[in-house]
C-alpha cells in the first residue's frame, strides 16, 4: 500500500479540536485542517453537536478561500446547542445550519447521528433521499452507538456505516448486520486509551473522557496494552495503525488529530503500516481467547 493509497484511506476527525476534549486555539486548527488537507488528506469528519458547533465553523473557516474544497461529512440527529432529536423538522434546520456553518453547498456523507428507538424512520428516509436526488449529499450513511442493537430491516438500509473498531474493541466485526457495508472505523486509538501504556496520562476535568474513564476501567486498559505489547512486541500505536489499515473489514479509517506534530507523526508512520508487522486474522483470534478481553477494552 502507497503513501497516497494510505491517505485516501484517511478520514480526519475533528472532535479533537472542537474544544469538547480541551482548550483549543481555532488558529492553529485551522492552520492543521489546511496542512492534513495539503498534505493529501482529503476527507473530513465532524457533527454540529462537536463543541457546539465549533468544529463545523473551523473546517468552514479553513476552507472557505480554497476552489476546490475537501470532501466533508457531517451528521444530524444532534444539533448546535447539543440536543439530540430526529424530528424532521429538527434534522432539516439541523442539515441548513451545518451547509450555512461549513460554507458548502453539498455534504458528502450525512450520517444519522446514533438514532435510538426513532419512530418516523420511513419520512427520515425520504428526505435523505431526497437530498441525495438534489445533490445536496452525495451519500448518506450510519453512525452508531456503542453496543446498541439495531434492527436488520434499519440497518440494511445503510451501505455506510460509522463505528468504533480498534485493537481494543472488535465486537462491531463479528456482527454479520455489518457484513458488505462500507464501514467507516472510528476511535482508531480507543479514543487515546491506547496512550495509557506509554504515558501518565490523565484527561483533564474539561475532557469527556473522563465520565467513562473510571480508575478501574483504566487499570484494564493498561492490563490489555501490557498484554499487547509484550505478546507482539511492537509499539502500541504501531500496531494499531498496520492492524486497521490492514484489516479487510474496515474501508475507511477516522483519524482525530489535534495538533501538527500529531498528524506529523501520524505521516511519518505510513512507513511503517506498509510492513507487514502484524496478521489481523490470528491477531483477531489471539484478542477473542484472552480473557483479559472480556471487557472489550474501553
Amino acid at each position: 500500500m502507497t503513501k497516497k493509497k494510505i491517505l485516501k484511506k484517511v478520514i480526519f476527525g475533528t472532535w479533537p479540536i472542537s474544544g469538547d476534549y480541551s482548550k483549543v486555539n481555532n488558529n492553529k486548527s485551522i492552520n492543521l485542517l489546511r496542512l492534513a488537507y495539503k498534505s493529501g488528506i482529503n476527507e473530513f469528519d465532524t457533527a454540529p453537536n462537536y463543541g457546539y458547533g465549533n468544529s463545523e465553523f473551523l473546517i468552514g473557516k479553513a476552507f472557505e478561500q480554497f476552489k476546490v474544497k475537501p470532501k466533508i461529512n457531517t451528521k444530524i440527529g444532534n444539533n448546535h446547542k447539543k440536543i439530540k432529536s430526529f424530528s424532521l423538522s429538527f434534522l432539516k434546520k439541523s442539515f441548513q445550519n451545518s451547509l450555512k456553518i461549513l460554507k458548502i453547498k453539498k455534504i458528502n456523507i450525512l450520517y444519522l447521528h446514533n438514532p435510538l428507538n426513532i419512530s418516523n424512520s420511513k419520512e427520515i428516509f425520504k428526505y435523505l433521499a431526497i437530498l441525495k436526488k438534489e445533490k445536496k449529499i452525495k451519500d448518506f450513511g450510519l453512525s452508531i452507538s456503542k453496543d446498541f442493537k439495531y434492527k436488520e430491516k434499519f440497518i440494511n438500509k445503510f451501505k455506510i456505516i460509522q463505528l468504533d473498531h480498534n485493537i481494543l474493541y472488535l465486537k462491531n466485526s463479528c456482527n454479520k448486520q455489518f457484513n458488505k457495508k462500507i464501514i467507516h472505523a472510528r476511535s482508531p486509538f480507543a479514543s487515546g486509551t491506547i496512550f495509557l501504556l506509554n504515558k501518565k496520562k490523565f484527561f483533564s476535568d474539561s475532557d469527556f473522557r473522563l465520565k467513562w474513564l473510571s480508575e478501574e476501567r483504566k487499570k484494564i486498559i493498561i492490563l490489555q496494552l501490557k498484554h499487547i505489547k509484550k505478546t507482539f512486541n511492537k509499539d502500541v500505536y504501531d500496531l494499531s495503525l498496520n492492524f486497521l489499515f490492514n484489516d479487510k473489514f474496515v474501508n475507511k479509517i477516522i483519524i482525530g488529530v489535534k495538533s501538527i506534530a500529531q498528524l506529523n507523526n501520524f505521516l511519518k508512520k505510513t512507513k511503517v503500516i506498509q510492513k507487514n508487522i502484524i496478521n489481523v486474522s490470528l491477531y483477531k483470534k489471539f484478542f477473542f481467547s484472552q480473557n483479559i478481553f472480556k471487557d472489550k477494552g474501553f
